[in-house]
């Protein structure tokens, strides 16, 4: 992992929150309750998701951006990284692509091991990775993914699978579980 700034990670990671908020409309108890554990609330989280996208508005220097952001300095590396602030388990990682915008990028587990509820649909928001939901609940189809930074529903990817005979959806976001759901057909 990098060095960084734990106050940067911390408003990038409150910029990430946020990008998540409609993969979650049923559960901003949730957002605001992890907000919360800071000594945010959701008005000081939009001001912080509207000056980092401002910040990261430009494909072409997305990544640098991020790096001046988080405070790695100047590397010659294509990725960086750092251990979750608000997903304390989960390390993050970005990578740039040829044209200098951040591709691919997410969380994946470093620490600690997922606890596993009865059901998909009971699993807690991010409490896994997407190994380990398909591990545990999978295999999955992915059905939709979104851009990094689309305007609704940025890095989100839709899943579907089978699970205990029923046809169920998964919503991820940054790689990072959020709902699961009973698909009716």
């Amino acid at each position: 992992m990098n060095a960084v700034s734990m106050g940067s990670v911390l408003d990038f990671e409150v910029y990430l929150l946020v990008t998540m908020k409609y993969g979650m409309l049923n559960r901003e108890a949730v957002l605001e309750a992890k907000l919360a554990e800071h000594g945010l609330s959701f008005a000081d989280a939009e001001r912080t998701h509207g000056r980092i996208t401002e910040l990261l508005s430009n494909e072409a220097t997305q990544f640098e951006s991020l790096r001046a952001l988080l405070g790695a300095g100047r590397q010659e590396t294509q990725s960086l990284g750092f251990s979750g602030i608000l997903w304390p388990d989960f390390d993050f990682t970005a990578h740039t692509s040829t044209s200098g915008a951040i591709q691919p990028a997410g969380y994946r587990r470093a620490r600690g091991q997922a606890v596993v509820a009865e059901s998909p649909t009971e699993q807690p928001p991010w409490s896994m990775d997407v190994a380990e939901f398909i591990h545990h609940f999978g295999p999955t189809t992915v059905q939709y993914q979104s851009g990094l930074f689309d305007k609704t529903l940025p890095a989100h990817v839709g899943h579907e699978f089978d699970w205990s005979g029923r046809a169920y959806g998964a919503g991820f976001s940054w790689g990072l579980f959020l709902f699961a759901s009973l698909m009716w057909t």
